[in-house]
């Protein structure tokens, strides 16, 4: 089953203790904040958050990694930061 998750939606805990609660046999779709992380357009926190995102919920291989967007445009950037980011860290 598939889990739509972003950071700031853990109200305690974080993506890994999301991981291990849930992670074996669940996939996640998401990992990276839009509204603070992607909004900022700063590549050295889009960098840390994809790292941390793959570190934390793809134990499994299962994580499609994403940013949560409702309604908001991200500045273009930014996808080539993920792009990045995701091939550096892709092999964690």
């Amino acid at each position: 089953m598939l889990k739509a998750i972003a950071p700031r939606m853990l109200r305690a805990g974080d993506l890994r203790d999301l991981f291990n609660k849930l992670g074996g046999a669940k996939s996640f779709w998401g990992g990276v904040n839009a509204e603070v992380t992607l909004l900022g357009a700063n590549p050295e926190e889009i960098d840390q958050a994809v790292k941390y995102a793959i570190e934390s919920l793809n134990g499994n291989n299962g994580l499609i990694l994403s940013a949560l967007v409702s309604g908001l445009l991200a500045p273009e950037i930014t996808y080539k930061y993920r792009v990045a980011a995701w091939e550096k860290y892709r092999e964690i």
